[in-house]
């Protein structure tokens, strides 16, 4: 059709063109010639599109041509040159026209192109070969801010990082040499026209020519920078947190203001179907079935604008590749960023499509997520307490309808003690001290103790006599008691007892929640121990087990405030060790370390629970003793001295504890100052120091 074209306009042209020049005069010839030469420097505008090959030979034709036109005025009328002159000329127009046509078609192709990749929410820039940008789309726009005709014809360095310009141009040059089809997605920082930084995910692909040559490089890039900016609020808590978030029982997915899934846990990618890699960054309601979707999106749209409240209960169906349905309960809360404005949504759900047939089971299964929810919520907040144990138990029969009884066993010093009790009464319960292989016998895993068992259990030491205080108790006889073990490892924490006193069978269907409150409540345990270890790192010497100077100085602080408020005395006494510097050299280090430690020892042994003992460096400590005056104080090192008459003994060597001290009295010595205080204790240490070495070098 564009040929069929093309050939009847020039036909038409150079009909009208041949007959004007025949029936013309030699000034109108001129004119024409001049005309010939206005069309010629039009074509040469087209020289500058590249690739174009019918311009550049229709050009070329027609310069041919009207050369044979020009030189026919000054020669004898020749028919080939005559011949030659019009083909040139017809050739070149028919190919100029072509060339139109297909530039036309070639711009309309070029509209419809710009228009399908601004309907693309992700921003995609095309580049030449080169590495010049000839294409973005509307997406392309908002993400950088730039128009693009600020940026056609630009190099990506424009628009990538600083630090990532050295990897954009190996990126292109590798593109040139080895003319991949594409490049897996990867991560990269991009600046707007604003400066701001811009964290994209993008994917690279290439158009080719026949030869295999790159032609175009696409570039598809997705703004990121909400997920990086989660990614920095959960930063310090990440290792913690991906703990509790990926071993969690109950779905977890994080979702950001626009519905798309920020994080998800394993349980939550298996109830949908698919990993972590295919769901991270995709559309939540893609998940959704067609009858629900409005309503879910109108919940999430009231979350994410504060109308519904944290913890807010939503239950919804989500559909797997397989095409099934799956009922979830929701409970979502949503995190804030340091604007307080609300930019991710937190979900918790749980799959009770299965349960849902068995109504009882469904909310059997409910309430122990909302438990362990709100033990999640507890736990990350202000940490897990023993006195938490109560609410356990209590919650625990209610969840379990067979438990008309229970108890809870911590390990304390070696031996279990029991820590929380519901249908008994604690404190008689607590008075029994139960020893670790009593304990293991009943609690190595999740079971159901019957019948005859319950009685075997009576004759194992002093469990005949607790056994009758809990019949006592309860006026009743245990018929089942269902075990749930509290485990730290290989290392037994403790166990929840749930007690029924009707049925040998009770508890059949509540392993399961059993299995899953002793799983959840590992982790719990493991939390505090590594908090608790965190802790006392953080504020205690690690050789000689004392306060460090800073937690020293933290809880000095504090009772000097409080003294003064209360108009109450304290006392500082700095001590140093005698000639430690010649234990160390006589004995070695490990030696000196030991004395260090058993020194340290002695002393927390002696002094009392509100009393400050802290290493301050080397051999040097600090003991602060409130409610104390300087005849107090006095009186301590006295009494402390005396307690020191044993030697210290390591691998058949003894020495003798010798130390000097300072005392110090607030106010006495200074109200306002704690290390001016601290300073005099120490200046009247090495003062005590020179009277002792004096009173030893006389005769």
């Amino acid at each position: 059709m564009t040929l069929f074209v093309s050939i009847l306009v020039t036909f038409i042209f150079w009909v009208l063109f041949l007959d004007i020049r025949l029936g013309i005069n030699e000034f109108e010839k001129a004119l024409s010639s001049l005309l010939m030469m206005f069309i010629m420097s039009i074509l040469t505008v087209f020289l500058i599109t590249p690739g174009e090959k019918f311009f550049t030979l229709s050009l070329w034709m027609l310069i041919y041509g009207l050369f044979l036109d020009v030189l026919g005025e000054f020669t004898v009328y020749n028919f080939f040159v005559e011949l030659a002159k019009y083909t040139f000329i017809v050739s070149g127009s028919l190919f100029f026209t072509i060339s139109i046509l297909e530039l036309i078609k070639a711009n309309k192709q070029y509209s419809l192109l710009s228009n399908m990749l601004d309907r693309i929410n992700d921003a995609v820039f095309v580049w030449d070969k080169n590495g010049k940008l000839l294409l973005m789309n509307e997406s392309a726009h908002r993400l950088v801010g730039y128009s693009f005709d600020e940026l056609k014809g630009k190099g990506a360095d424009t628009i990538v990082s600083e630090d990532e310009k050295e990897y954009t141009k190996r990126t292109l040059e590798f593109i040139q040499s080895h003319s991949p089809d594409f490049i897996p997605m990867y991560e990269k920082k991009l600046v707007d026209k604003e400066g701001k930084l811009i964290f994209v995910e993008e994917s690279v692909s290439t158009i080719k020519d026949e030869k295999g040559n790159v032609l175009y490089i696409i570039e598809t890039a997705r703004d990121i920078s909400d997920r990086k900016k989660l990614e920095e609020l959960l930063t310090k808590e990440r290792e913690k947190f991906y703990k509790y978030f990926d071993l969690a029982q109950v779905i977890m997915v994080i979702l950001n203001k626009e519905g798309k899934i920020e994080l998800i846990n394993q349980k939550g990618c298996e109830v949908l179907g698919y990993s972590k890699r295919e769901l991270i960054g995709k559309d939540w309601f893609d998940f959704i079935p067609e009858h629900q979707k409005d309503e879910v999106k109108k919940v999430f749209e009231s979350i994410i604008n504060g109308q519904i409240e944290s913890f807010e209960k939503f239950e919804n169906f989500i559909l797997n590749p397989r095409g099934e349905y799956r009922l979830i309960s929701w409970r979502n809360t949503y995190i804030k960023d340091d604007n307080n404005e609300i930019v991710f949504v937190l979900s918790s759900g749980m799959d009770i499509t299965e349960s849902r047939k068995k109504h009882i089971y469904t909310q059997r299964m409910k309430e122990v997520y909302e438990l362990l929810f709100d033990i999640t919520t507890l736990v990350l907040n202000v940490g897990w307490n023993e006195e938490y144990y109560q609410t356990l138990l209590e919650r625990l029969l209610k969840i379990v309808p067979e438990a008309q009884a229970g108890s809870c066993l911590i390990r304390k010093n070696g031996d279990f003690k029991f820590v929380a009790a519901v249908g008994y009464d604690l404190k008689k319960l607590e008075n029994f001290s139960i020893p670790e292989k009593i304990v293991k016998i009943y609690s190595e895993e999740v079971e159901v103790i019957r019948g005859k068992m319950l009685y075997e259990l009576d004759r194992k030491e002093n469990m005949e006599k607790l056994s009758k205080l809990l019949r006592k108790m309860s006026g009743r006889t245990l018929k089942a008691v269902l075990v749930i073990p509290l485990y730290l490892g290989n290392y037994l924490m403790g166990a929840i007892y749930l007690d029924n006193f009707e049925s040998e069978s009770a508890f059949v269907q509540s392993i399961e929640i059993a299995s899953i409150v002793s799983n959840y409540l590992q982790m719990i345990l493991w939390k505090q121990r590594t908090d608790e270890r965190l802790r006392h790192l953080a504020t205690h010497d690690m050789l000689t087990n004392t306060l460090n100077r800073a937690a020293f100085m933290e809880m000095a602080e504090k009772i000097m405030k409080l003294s003064k408020r209360n108009d109450r005395k304290f006392a500082i006494i700095y001590i140093d060790l005698d000639d430690f510097k010649e234990v160390n050299d006589s004995y070695g280090h490990e030696f000196g370390d030991e004395f260090l430690s058993g020194f340290c020892r002695k002393i927390q042994s002696f002094i009392r629970e509100s009393d400050l003992f802290a290493r301050f460096g080397g051999d040097e400590f600090v003991l602060l003793l409130p409610e104390t005056d300087e005849k107090g104080a006095r009186l301590f090192l006295e009494r402390f001295r005396k307690t020191l008459t044993r030697e210290f003994e390591l691998k058949g060597e003894k020495i003798e504890y010798r130390f000097s001290a300072g005392i110090a009295i607030f106010p006495d010595d200074g109200e306002d100052d704690l290390e001016k205080l601290i300073n005099i204790a120490d200046k009247r240490m090495y003062e005590d120091k020179r009277e002792r070495k004096l009173r030893r070098r006389k005769p």
